[in-house]
């Protein structure tokens, strides 16, 4: 499963959007008003303050490690824990 399918299926599971509203925003927007601190912050936006995450899941993530054998630095995907926040959490900086 893909983060992007997990993040949909935790999202209507968590009763933060209905199956309806998810299919609006794909086709309206590409994508649901839902995203970590980070790629809110790169979109330009801030997290307001007081504001708790609205869907904490695990996601896939991409990261480096060192083969005990050779010591070569390879790619792994490990999962971990994220924290995502709505667009109503959110303001333009």
């Amino acid at each position: 499963m893909t983060n992007f399918e997990i993040i949909l299926r935790d999202a209507i599971a968590a009763e933060i959007y209905t199956k309806e509203e998810v299919d609006k925003f794909l086709e309206t927007q590409g994508e649901l008003p839902l995203h970590t601190f980070k790629i809110w912050k790169d979109k330009g936006y801030s997290v307001k303050k007081g504001e708790h995450a609205k869907l904490t899941t695990m996601i896939w993530k991409q990261t480096k490690k060192k083969d005990k054998e050779t010591g070569e630095e390879k790619t792994i995907m490990v999962m971990t824990k994220a924290f995502f926040f709505t667009d109503k959490q959110v303001e333009k900086r």
